[in-house]
């Protein structure tokens, strides 16, 4: 199960498992992440990664947005020392999907920020997988 976004096709991508990383031109980089189960992740496990106990985070307030086919997103955003983060929390029925936005600098997410909403309103959920739905499909695989 993974989460789609319309990235222009300019933009780098590597595969940095187990998330998939698009980067502008620009700097900003994109880290989408495969759709699991509500409770696997919190949000502060992706935002706060790797940051060292007692550096300074700022965080700002958590804004409410959705997709353009309707799904809720929850916008977490921290500035830390060196970067800003910013983690994109999409609320799919019992799952959830996860995008991280990084930036070294608050001015470069700033002037990008536009874009950004508009990438991240882009975003659609496949929920197929390899476990089936019903009994019924294991006489089907």
């Amino acid at each position: 199960m993974r989460l789609e976004l319309a990235f222009p096709p300019e933009w780098a991508r590597a595969e940095a498992p187990p998330a998939t990383v698009y980067t502008a031109p620009g700097g900003v980089t994109f880290e989408v992440f495969p759709i699991v189960a509500r409770t696997a992740v919190t949000v502060d496990d992706l935002l706060l990664h790797g940051v060292p106990a007692g550096a300074a985070v700022e965080r700002a307030p958590v804004e409410n947005h959705a997709t353009k086919t309707g799904w809720p997103i929850r916008i977490h955003q921290v500035a830390l020392p060196g970067e800003v983060r910013v983690v994109a929390h999409y609320e799919l029925l019992v799952y959830a999907g996860m995008v991280v936005v990084r930036a070294p600098a608050v001015e470069l997410l700033e002037n990008n920020r536009a874009t950004i909403r508009e990438l991240l309103a882009t975003a659609s959920p496949h929920l197929a997988g390899d476990t089936p739905a019903a009994i019924s499909e294991l006489w089907e695989m």
